[in-house]
């Protein structure tokens, strides 16, 4: 089975003896190799193919190899592409020119056949490693703008989605309050207060449930209220409507509880008739009779209403 090719190496060299035993050397190694001896023909060859790795030897006959170093730099097809100095001259300012300009390695004449072959396997396993992390960082900044689009259009749908639920809640609230008024315009033609007490209760009701729908609308997250501030004007209203008068005294004591609708709505009714059947019935008339006094607070002329959270769940009395 023949062994899998393990990259393209440019070898831009004038020596006949050096590129034969490159070649020889890359070609037993499994690298596919392309000749170029001298600037033109390398720039040619690179326009056309794009190979993995360069040798570039210093000395060539029509560009000085630093030249065509940058030339190759500029060039799309091997802007990325490792080059390997080669030199005959160990001086080293020129090897530290050749870093400099960023070349990966410099080599100099006469090479260990091993450490050439090494040197080319380290540089091509390194910039193999940077194209799987320039494709991850790609893939991975590709699945941040798209689940930056996904969160932007889920923002836009929960804005419309509350701005709908606002909407709703308003309307809601608004047709429970013409309810209200037909049960006033009902009410009106019955003299009979026996017959007026179910839709006065039918009324209370109806409130009740419209309040949830107001605070709803109110709210900044259309989905909850604070259930805190329903209780505070139901049983403040409620008060007023059918105690103020009379020496009661109302407590409440009542924990910030935001809740959703569907709780809302039961509880709500709850409190409106608990608190409309003590107004009527707990207390005799005869025995709060008067103005208020602390005297008659003092024999129990009260109602307390409490709310307390209970790590998941609410208590409420």
């Amino acid at each position: 089975m023949k062994p899998d090719i393990k990259g393209t190496v440019l070898v831009v060299d004038d020596d006949p003896a050096s590129l034969s035993i490159l070649f020889e050397l890359l070609r037993k190694a499994n690298f596919k190799v392309l000749i170029a001896e001298d600037g033109t023909s390398a720039l040619k060859r690179v326009k056309h193919l794009q190979p993995d790795i360069i040798l570039l030897d210093v000395m060539i006959p029509d560009i000085n190899g630093f030249d065509l170093y940058r030339q190759l730099k500029a060039s799309d097809n091997t802007a990325e592409t490792p080059i390997i100095f080669l030199s005959v001259q160990s001086d080293p300012a020129a090897k530290v020119r050749a870093l400099r300009m960023n070349a990966v390695d410099y080599i100099t004449k006469p090479f260990q056949p091993e450490e050439v072959i090494a040197r080319i396997e380290k540089h091509l396993t390194i910039r193999n490693l940077q194209k799987k992390l320039e494709k991850q960082n790609l893939r991975l900044q590709q699945e941040i703008e798209e689940r930056k689009y996904a969160e932007k259009q889920a923002k836009t749908a929960l804005a419309e989605k509350e701005t709908l639920l606002k909407e709703i809640n308003h309307r809601v609230k608004n047709n429970l309050q013409t309810l209200i008024y037909l049960i006033d315009l009902q009410a009106a033609t019955i003299k009979t207060p026996e017959l007026l007490q179910p839709l006065d209760e039918l009324q209370g009701r109806v409130r009740a449930m419209g309040l949830i729908h107001e605070k709803l609308y109110q709210s900044e997250n259309p989905g909850q209220i604070n259930f805190k501030e329903y209780l505070e004007d139901l049983t403040s209203n409620l008060f007023y409507a059918m105690g103020r008068d009379r020496p009661i005294a109302l407590h409440m004591d009542i924990e910030d509880v935001f809740i959703n609708a569907n709780t809302a709505i039961p509880c709500g009714l709850i409190v409106n008739e608990l608190m409309t059947n003590t107004l009527k019935y707990a207390f005799p008339i005869a025995s709060v009779s008067g103005p208020p006094t602390k005297e008659k607070e003092k024999n129990g002329h009260k109602i307390r209403v409490m709310l307390r959270a209970c790590q998941e769940q609410c208590l409420l009395t």
